[in-house]
């Protein structure tokens, strides 16, 4: 069963991700969830977790936001039960935001920004390249609130060069030709 629902999740990535065939991908996240949660020897782990996530990033594409939120929820509860420190923790607090961002709601974009870049420095995660995007959000959302000193004062405080020269470029193309960068 792990390995179907592995697969299924896989399957679903590669419809939403690579061919852009959403109803596809839909379904095959749906399934993978289906057979995760119906099983009574599955335990339910990050991999459920990841495949919340992708169908929140579905759902997020075609603007059905209050879906995308449910399932990014759900993801969170997972992985705060069974791997707290998971990295995947920085795409639930930045789909968040960028929801909130969508629907005007700054104030929480912001606060769903900030909690993204606070996991990130707390578990050492400052250097992969997912805080570079989170970072740049979190400027451009200063900028647009008029919080100039702030924004100058945060862009101070990292060193995004330093940080930009130890990716491992094979490691960035690997994360953006595969979904197998979830197993990890």
């Amino acid at each position: 069963i792990r390995e179907q629902v592995g697969d299924y999740g896989d399957l679903a990535y590669e419809y939403f991700r690579i061919n852009v065939n959403l109803d596809s991908a839909e379904f095959y996240y749906k399934k993978a969830l289906d057979l995760a949660y119906s099983s009574g020897s599955f335990k339910i782990n990050r991999r459920v977790a990841i495949n919340h996530v992708g169908l929140a990033s579905l759902y997020r594409k075609i603007y059905n936001h209050s879906e995308a939120l449910w399932h990014l929820n759900e993801a969170e509860k997972i992985l705060r039960r069974t791997d707290p420190n998971h990295y995947l923790f920085i795409y639930i607090y930045h789909n968040k935001g960028n929801i909130y961002k969508v629907q005007d709601d700054l104030f929480r974009t912001r606060e769903y920004y900030e909690y993204a870049l606070d996991f990130i420095m707390k578990n050492g995660y400052d250097y992969r390249y997912e805080f570079v995007f989170v970072y740049t959000n979190y400027i451009a959302l200063l900028l647009e609130l008029e919080e100039y000193d702030l924004a100058e004062q945060k862009l101070s405080d990292v060193d995004i060069e330093r940080r930009l020269l130890n990716f491992d470029i094979e490691e960035l193309d690997t994360y953006r030709t595969t979904s197998r960068r979830w197993r990890d």
